[in-house]
């Protein structure tokens, strides 16, 4: 699965991979909820999320999610709808 790697969704491993310091990113999870990018080194391991799926100030996503993604997703402690 592509993720597009932008400064807004990912800002550490964004700026270290346009440094040029690392070859490759990895990336694990949903994209549409929770997810973890590791960078090659020490301390490279970033959580990440979707606002909707950890702010309960907005609306939980309903769309475009099966009954399996959104089981998955609860049990990693997203927020569905």
């Amino acid at each position: 699965m592509n993720v597009p790697l932008t400064k807004a969704a990912f800002p550490r491993a964004a700026s270290t991979a346009k440094n040029g310091t690392t070859g490759e990113v990895w990336f694990a999870g949903d994209p549409r909820f929770l997810g973890v990018v590791a960078v090659p080194g020490p301390r490279r391991l970033v959580r990440v999320a979707q606002r909707e799926a950890v702010d309960s100030r907005m609306p939980a996503r309903r769309r475009g999610v099966g009954p399996e993604a959104r089981e998955r997703a609860r049990a990693a402690g997203a927020r569905v709808g």
